[in-house]
C-alpha cells in the first residue's frame, strides 16, 4: 500500500477539495488509535408500541463490542463479506461495533463537540459497513445500525444525519455472504454530514448496532470518520506520465454529474472519469453526488487542479 502511494505521489499531483481543514474535534476520526473522546454504551433491543427500540447504558469499552482496529489489521477481512475490516479509504484506525453473537445485544458510540464557527458549514464523511444476519422478521424487529447527529441543547436531529440500516434495507450494495448464506452485507461506504448555521452549538454523533429483537440473529457494523473535516473529497489529479486528468467522487452514492468550471457545460455521469487528452491543467471541476433516498442529502463537491 506504501509503495501503491508512493508511485501515486510521484505520477500525478494531487489536490484534494474544498476547503482547508476546518480544525476536527480531536480523534473524532480515531487516528489518535484509541477511543479517546468517544462514550461508549452498551445494552439491549426491544420492540414497544410497533417501535424498534435500542436501550443503552454508558460503559467502559467491552471487548469484542468496542474494538478498536488499526493498520496492525491490514489485510485482515471481514469472514463474512470479504472485506477490509479497516477502513480502506484513508485513515490508521476504524472502529468494529457488535458482533456476531446473538441475545438481544446493543452497542453505542457517541461523540459531543462544539460546530466551529469559522465556516459557514461544517461537515465530514463517516464511512460504514455493515454485516446482518437477515431472519425475515418484520422490519421493526430486523438487525440495524442506526446513525443520528442532533443538536444537544434542543434536541433537534440534524438535517440529512439521521439513518437506519436494516438487513432488508432498500439501498442498492447489500450482498449475500458465500460463508453464511442467511448474512446479509455491505461493504465500506461513504456519508456526508453538514451542520449548518450551528456554529458554537454543541452537537452528539451518535453510532449504534443491534441484534435482532427476537435474541437470535446479530448486527455489527464498522465505522470510521474522515480526517478532513471539510465538504466531501473529490481529487481532479493530473498525472504527466499519461497527460491526462482523472476525476475522481466518493463512491457509494446514486448518481454523478460532472461539470466545468463554470457549469456551462456537463463532462459526463461516472464516479470516476478520465480526460485525455485533458483540458488545461488549472481550474477546478464539480460534481452534483446524488445519494440513494434517504441515505444523505444532495452535495455539490468541487475539485481543484493546480499546474
Amino acid at each position: 500500500m506504501l509503495i501503491k502511494r508512493l508511485q501515486l505521489l510521484l505520477a500525478c499531483i494531487l489536490v484534494y477539495i474544498g476547503a482547508a481543514a476546518q480544525g476536527c474535534p480531536p480523534n473524532i476520526d480515531f487516528e489518535l488509535s484509541s477511543l479517546d473522546g468517544w462514550d461508549c454504551f452498551v445494552g439491549t433491543t426491544s420492540v414497544d408500541s410497533n417501535k424498534n427500540i435500542i436501550t443503552l447504558a454508558p460503559s467502559a469499552p467491552v471487548p469484542g463490542r468496542h474494538e478498536l482496529i488499526t493498520t496492525a489489521s491490514i489485510g485482515i477481512k471481514d469472514k463474512y463479506g470479504n472485506f477490509p475490516i479497516l477502513c480502506p479509504y484513508g485513515g490508521n484506525a476504524s472502529v468494529k461495533l457488535g458482533n456476531d453473537q446473538t441475545g438481544f445485544q446493543a452497542e453505542g458510540l457517541s461523540y459531543t463537540f462544539t460546530v466551529p464557527d469559522l465556516v459557514d458549514t461544517f461537515s465530514f464523511t463517516y464511512y460504514y459497513a455493515v454485516v446482518f444476519q437477515d431472519p425475515s422478521h418484520v422490519e421493526i424487529a430486523q438487525p440495524r445500525f442506526f446513525v443520528s447527529a442532533y443538536d444537544v441543547e434542543s434536541g433537534d436531529l440534524i438535517n440529512c444525519a439521521s439513518y437506519d440500516y436494516i438487513a432488508t434495507g432498500a439501498i442498492p450494495g447489500f450482498k449475500t455472504s458465500t460463508y453464511q448464506t442467511d448474512v446479509l452485507y455491505k461493504e465500506w461506504s461513504p456519508v456526508s454530514i453538514q451542520f449548518a448555521g450551528l456554529a458554537n452549538r454543541k452537537v452528539r454523533l451518535e453510532f449504534k448496532t443491534a441484534d435482532c429483537t427476537l435474541g437470535g440473529h446479530f448486527g455489527y457494523a464498522y465505522v470510521d470518520v474522515g480526517s478532513g473535516c471539510s465538504n466531501i473529497l473529490a481529487t481532479a489529479p493530473y498525472c504527466i506520465e499519461s497527460n491526462e486528468i482523472i476525476l475522481n467522487a466518493p463512491y457509494g452514492f446514486k448518481s454523478y454529474t460532472w461539470y466545468n468550471e463554470d457549469y456551462s457545460q456537463i463532462i459526463g455521469h461516472d464516479q470516476s472519469l478520465k480526460l485525455s487528452p485533458p483540458p488545461p491543467n488549472t481550474g477546478s471541476f464539480h460534481v452534483d453526488i446524488v445519494p440513494y433516498p434517504g441515505y444523505g442529502c444532495r452535495d455539490t463537491a468541487t475539485a481543484y487542479v493546480l499546474p
